[in-house]
């Protein structure tokens, strides 16, 4: 079963190339969506907008790649944005960009976070430790900050649902069903549900992790 769509599985990719960006257009795709929440990945060329509106949901943004004014804020590559239900704004692309959007249909329980800052720096790496910070949880998705120092990792075990890599800084071995995969700052992988896997730090190593089960 597909968990997360529309983005290859056990491949790496590199996060600015994850969605094309095309001259004087907006591109969406879903990559997941159910009663809960909405899960997008938005690519705009430069100058082009959503024009003002109210946000019918509590909805995280984090920029891949390039700079957008969110909801009057100006939020640049590797930075988030938290905007709350009926807060009003608009967003327009500085340069071309590519964006992922959470979108929560049910109650938001995001937690451990401000309303903008780099998303590396909410977490801090602990000496010869694994550390970790939930932003969201509930049956159908989670939201996880990991820092896994040199040398440190995660023994392998099979998630219930699809995983999604979003690395932030430094490298990592993954294993997926025993192939190797190294992964870096830029990178992205998508680790499929029930499949075994594990992950090693070459180098202190920092990732945002969304698990979708539903």
């Amino acid at each position: 079963m597909n968990f997360i769509n529309n983005i290859d599985k056990s491949k790496i990719i590199k996060q600015k190339q994850i969605i094309k960006t095309y001259d004087g257009q907006i591109v969406s795709s879903k990559i997941a969506d159910n009663d809960s929440f909405l899960l997008e990945l938005y690519s705009f060329d430069k100058g082009e907008e959503i024009s003002t509106q109210k946000a019918i949901y509590d909805m995280l943004f984090y920029v891949l790649k390039g700079q957008v004014n969110i909801y009057k804020d100006i939020i640049n590559e590797k930075q988030y944005k938290v905007v709350k239900k009926e807060e009003e704004g608009g967003i327009i692309a500085l340069e071309p960009s590519l964006v992922i959007i959470y979108s929560f249909k049910a109650e938001n329980k995001i937690k451990n976070l401000k309303t903008n800052n780099n998303l590396e720096k909410e977490i801090d790496f602990v000496n010869n430790s694994v550390s970790s910070k939930i932003l969201f949880q509930s049956d159908v998705l989670s939201l996880t900050l990991l820092a896994l120092d040199q040398n440190q990792g995660l023994s392998t075990h099979a998630a219930s649902g699809d995983a999604l890599v979003i690395s932030l800084d430094g490298e990592v071995e993954i294993k997926i069903d025993d192939t190797p995969y190294l992964v870096s700052d830029s990178d992205l992988i998508v680790l499929p549900a029930k499949i075994p896997h594990g992950l090693k730090a070459i180098k202190p190593y920092k990732m945002f992790l969304t698990v979708v089960k539903q």
